[in-house]
């Protein structure tokens, strides 16, 4: 991959030596010595403290785990080695002490020179490596100070001064992670948060965050529900406000489920960690590769001949003329489609009447079997109001008729008491009996007695008062004391008889009609607009009475809607009055109005526009103002001012003059002179314009006539190409360019001259899809055929020159070792495809790192038309760890609204020694592999795995992962890989591609698209 710092395997020694640099040999089976502080510097031991640093040791069953922050901080081998030294060193310096005793005791004097001799005498392991070996151990802890620095976040943004600190808890897999966040979900780093923490056990302890990344991590969890509280920190107050940190629930989870975990807040830019996080090693070695048979060039097109010659401006399709006959054929449909409009210069008065339907109410039953329903309306012109009839018909067995109801059988059913109404007894009680002939009881009918209910008043007549009355026989109590009426809540009603109090009201009548000015046998009909005040409560009734002045008329009352027929011209008033009455048939109030209806002669109106349906912008073809005639006829020649009205369907597109004076001449007829704008081209629709006769008051009637225009403008028509009258295309001079390009409408009318192209022919360089085939054209424009190798890659041609199916289509894969590519000519480059870092893990400390030329490459690669996949580098060491980097790249995805084409696919390669996830055995690589590409498959995208030839055969088990997209790199002539198929090929590591600075990784794509 395109990983391009590279690091060799650099194996760490470490020796062990006493003060004078001498080497000591350590038996294996030695025990540890404890107090291993004095044999480690201050600051080496501030450092392991600091970044718990991990070291590679099998630790001893009976050792307690040092936990910090979730992560083992036991210190390494070296140490435990150190301590063995010590006690080497204590052992040897007793031996002496006893050499020393036994010779004073044998009489002589002891000599300590000697001694001093002897353990000088004791070499040390690699002594003189010593400050070799102290160099490489310093320079390994610089370099993941250096890393574990490069991870501190961006200072979280305050409001007002002040952090508001929260919590958001997930779990993948027995762990549990806790990240403090401000408001915008940013990470708050640099502060040592402090949380208690409660198991499903209920037992609580207390995690802190001791490397200050603003993560808590724990691992190896029992699962089950915990819950998470903040713990303010001491001194922290002005800086950090911990109130809004609710205490937070979370389910730790037993079992993977491969979804997309929220890993937005870690995700770091790779220009803020350190560079020795981005690397990796570089395994696959190179084989062997194919030389190039054909050169490489560019995709490119270059016309092979610019003959031009011109052409007499009569050979032009008019563009008049073409827009006339689309636009004509436009509005016929639309005359088709619309109805009666008057589009051919034929009057329209809609003055006719319509054939009747019936519109027929319920069934009714005659009581024999049989039933009838007969037409609501009142105007219906059939004697029996279009009667019809039927026998009754039990379709659903209930005993009844389906339509009117009627009881077509009895059905049988045991004796029930069914009794009748009450009755009062006029004494204070009422009686009711049971209604059943067959009923029989004690004494005969089953009756009920029971006294009053005195729960109702009665109005005393003729007063406003009332006495108790009994709600369920309406026993008035006669002997009872009467009792005044009253009306708390002002409704002019008893507020316990409900009777009528003392109450005047003031009725009110709007007349309204359709045309108050209509021709002389035409029709207008008024509608009245009753009202009265105050509200009456009870039932209201109310009645109207209509009359007409003037003779023959017609008229058709319907309630408060009466509709009139004038035979006679002249000034007619229609009168109508509104009765309201209450309940008892007493008038409340009453109210009259009139309206006057002018009715004129008989006249008719048609519309002359000299046959024209198509306008233009600006008027007519020739560029005057287009005018369309209402022709008037059956006027009054009385001297006086009418009104014609004129509207456009659509101002926005066609405009016209409005309103109108005009006076009818002694025949009774008039001209009326409108002129139509076309505003804009309405694109093939059409815009009607109705003239409607007003009368003298301004009032439309029902005297109208249609037209509708469509409107084109080809003197400004930019888009439409100009063509000769064979349908060819032509073509005009751009003398600021002095290059052909092709004429629009809009050409025709500026006078420049036209040219028609003279066999113009193409010369192709580079990759082409013509007639749906794949060609490779050379420097000279020739088609390559038979076997070829371009860039490497071979491929197989036909006789004709087009790519034979089954050869992989040309890729590249990039990150941002790459540099900044120009997608456009890479594209140009016959590149159909690119697969792109989306991040990597670090090497060392692991956080999730995104590709800082991600973004860049995969908007500018789409939008130069070339697909894309994508890829992320891992150093998961866990199932866990691979679906953070999965839910890395799926968050990466969103974030920058990318729509892959390839699938999305985990690196898996070698990143040296060092590397966190250097030791991982086949299986654990192969769980890492399988849970990266279950959650990105999950989230509904194609997921694949990438490796070289060496590790999908030994390292990884491939034949469990060929579920998903293998992809092979392998660089030699032809792959050699056969332990399951592969779907992609990188077959270099060393390409050389028109707008990507230095050598670029080349692949074969063998997935059909």
């Amino acid at each position: 991959m395109s990983n391009k710092n590279m690091s060799g395997d650099n194996e760490e020694v470490y020796v062990f030596v006493d003060e004078d640099g001498n080497e000591i040999i350590v038996d294996d089976d030695l025990n540890e010595v404890e107090n291993v502080e004095e044999y480690m510097s201050e600051d080496e031991i501030t450092m392991e403290e600091e970044y718990e640093l991990k070291d590679a040791f099998e630790e001893d069953e009976d050792d307690d785990d040092a936990v910090y922050d979730g992560r083992d901080g036991i210190l390494g081998s070296v140490a435990n080695k150190m301590l063995v030294v010590f006690g080497v060193m204590i052992a040897l310096i007793a031996i002496g002490i006893g050499i020393f005793f036994m010779s004073r005791k044998g009489g002589g004097a002891a000599d300590f020179s000697k001694v001093g001799k002897e353990f000088t005498a004791i070499g040390v392991v690699g002594g003189s490596k010593i400050e070799e070996i102290t160099s490489l151990r310093g320079a390994q802890l610089d370099a993941l100070y250096q890393a574990q620095g490069s991870y501190s976040y961006d200072e979280a943004d305050t409001e007002d001064g002040i952090t508001n600190v929260s919590i958001t808890l997930t779990s993948i897999l027995k762990d549990l992670k806790v990240k403090f966040v401000n408001s915008k979900g940013k990470l708050i780093a640099n502060v040592p948060f402090e949380v208690e923490v409660t198991g499903p056990d209920g037992k609580s302890t207390k995690w802190t965050d001791t490397d200050k990344d603003g993560i808590i991590y724990q691992t190896e969890l029992s699962g089950g529900a915990y819950s998470v509280k903040v713990i303010p920190l001491s001194g922290y107050e002005t800086m950090y406000d911990f109130s809004k940190a609710e205490k937070q629930s979370c389910s730790v989870k037993t079992q993977l489920d491969y979804q997309k975990v929220d890993v937005k807040n870690e995700i770091k830019s790779s220009s803020k960690v350190a560079a020795t996080e981005d690397v990796s090693k570089k395994d696959t070695v190179e084989e062997g590769k194919n030389k190039d048979t054909v050169a490489f060039v560019e995709s490119a097109k270059k016309p092979s001949s610019s003959g031009y010659t011109p052409v007499a401006r009569s050979s032009a399709k008019n563009p008049m003329d073409q827009l006339t006959k689309s636009l004509e054929a436009g509005l016929s449909r639309f005359k088709r489609l619309s109805g009666p409009v008057n589009l051919d210069d034929t009057s329209e008065n809609n003055n006719q009447g319509s054939a009747h339907t019936h519109s027929y109410g319920e069934w009714q039953s005659n009581g024999d079997g049989t039933h009838y329903r007969e037409c609501e309306a009142t105007d219906c012109p059939d004697a029996d109001n279009g009667r019809e009839t039927g026998n009754c018909n039990d379709g659903d067995s209930d005993g009844k008729c389906d339509k009117c109801g009627y009881q077509m059988t009895t059905p049988p059913a045991p004796h029930t008491h069914t009794y009748g109404s009450w009755t009062s007894n006029n004494d204070g009680t009422h009686s009711h009996t049971c209604t059943d002939a067959t009923c029989q009881d004690t004494d005969g009918k089953k009756t009920e007695t029971e006294n009053c209910n005195y729960t109702a008043w009665e109005r005393v007549s003729g007063s406003q008062t009332h006495k108790p009355k009994c709600g369920v026989c309406g026993y008035v109590n006669a002997s009872a004391t009467a009792e005044a009426c009253t009306d708390s809540n002002g409704d002019h009603k008893c507020d316990k008889c409900n009777g009528d109090m003392s109450v005047t009201y003031t009725a009110g009548l709007e007349l309204t009609a359709d045309a108050t000015s209509v021709a002389k046998g035409g029709k207008a009909v008024v509608t009245a607009k009753p009202s009265i005040t105050p509200t009456p409560s009870g039932t209201v009734t109310t009645s109207y009475t209509w009359s007409v002045s003037g003779t023959n008329v017609t008229m058709n009352q319907d309630g408060a809607k009466a509709t009139f027929t004038f035979a006679n011209a002249g000034d007619h008033i229609v009168s109508c009055k509104v009765e309201y009455k209450d309940g008892a048939g007493a008038v409340l109030a009453t109210k009259e109005n009139t309206i006057t209806i002018k009715v004129t002669d008989n006249i008719t109106l048609s519309l002359d526009r000299t046959a024209k349906k198509a306008i233009f912008v600006g008027g007519d073809i020739n560029g005057s103002s287009f005018t369309i005639k209402a022709n008037l006829s059956g006027g009054p020649n009385d001297g006086k001012e009418y009104y014609i009205q004129w509207t456009s369907g659509d101002a926005n597109y066609v405009k016209v003059n409005g309103t109108q004076k005009f006076k009818f001449d002694k025949d009774g007829k008039a001209s009326v002179s409108c002129t139509v704008e076309g505003i804009k081209p309405t694109g093939g629709n059409n815009v009607s314009v109705t003239a409607t006769y007003a009368g003298l008051d301004n009032k439309a009637t029902n005297v109208k006539a249609s037209c509708a225009f469509v409107v084109g403008d080809p003197r400004h028509d930019n888009v439409t190409k100009l063509t000769d009258n064979s349908g060819n295309q032509l073509y005009v001079l751009d003398k600021a360019s002095n290059k052909y390009r092709e004429a629009t409408y809009a050409d025709y009318f500026t006078g420049v001259d036209l040219y028609t192209p003279v066999a113009v022919t193409y010369i192709y360089t580079g990759w082409w899809q013509l007639d749906g085939k794949t060609y490779y054209f050379d420097a000279n424009g020739n088609k390559v055929t038979g076997d070829q190798v371009i860039c490497g890659a071979k491929y197989s041609f036909g006789s004709d020159g087009a790519l034979k199916s089954g050869t992989g289509t040309f890729g590249i894969d990039v990150s941002t070792w790459n540099g900044t590519i120009d997608w456009n000519r890479v594209a140009k480059s016959g590149v159909s495809y690119a697969i792109i870092r989306c991040g990597f893990r670090g090497t060392t400390v692991g956080g999730l790192v995104a590709d800082n030329k991600f973004e860049a490459n995969v908007k500018n690669a789409q939008a130069a038309g070339i697909k894309v996949g994508i890829y992320f580098f891992s150093q998961a060491t866990t199932e866990a760890e691979a679906v953070e980097e999965a839910s890395t790249c799926l968050t990466m995805i969103d974030v920058y609204k990318v729509k892959p084409t390839y699938p999305i696919f985990i690196d898996i390669e070698g990143a040296g020694a060092g590397a966190r996830a250097a030791n991982l055995n086949k299986s654990q690589r192969t769980a890492v592999a399988k849970a990266f590409c279950k959650t990105i498959t999950n989230s509904g995208y194609k997921a694949g795995v990438y490796s070289n030839k060496s590790w999908l055969t030994n390292n990884i088990d491939t034949a469990s992962l060929t579920g998903y997209t293998i992809w092979l790199a392998q660089y030699a002539q032809s792959p050699t890989y056969t332990a399951t198929r592969y779907d992609l090929w990188q077959y270099s590591d060393a390409g050389s591609i028109a707008g990507i600075s230095g050598k670029v990784d080349l692949d074969l794509s063998y997935m059909g698209y």
